[in-house]
């Protein structure tokens, strides 16, 4: 038997889905509700997580002169309790590195320092 030439094989054509603002605006009205994950929300609607990211970050672009740093949040024990913003130790991972203020610090200074990062 010869090789079928694959030029020449009855392959269906892929056809594209599309989806209207109706349908995107609601899935992403979902999806910044946050009561159900990202890719739950895809799964129930058929599309793909990928898909569904992209159309949020359409709807709320980023500016280009805005730039973002990573941050996180981590949740004080019960047991300790913060009287004042002068006690809070902050921590700022940046880059793999670690930046912890301790004690008293001041709030300018720390937002000058953020500044500086960007």
């Amino acid at each position: 038997m010869e090789d079928a030439n694959p030029n020449e094989l009855d392959y269906p054509k892929r056809v594209r889905r599309t989806y209207s603002k109706v349908f995107r605006a609601r899935v992403v009205a979902l999806a910044e509700a946050g009561t159900m994950s990202v890719a739950q929300i895809a799964l129930d609607n058929r599309i793909n997580a990928n898909q569904l990211r992209r159309w949020m970050s359409e709807a709320h672009p980023v500016k280009a002169n805005q730039k973002m740093l990573p941050v996180s949040v981590a949740d004080i024990p019960a047991e300790v309790s913060v009287t004042t913003a002068s006690t809070v130790v902050m921590e700022l991972t940046i880059c793999g590195s670690a930046i912890r203020i301790h004690h008293t610090w001041d709030p300018q200074a720390v937002a000058t320092l953020i500044r500086s990062l960007q």
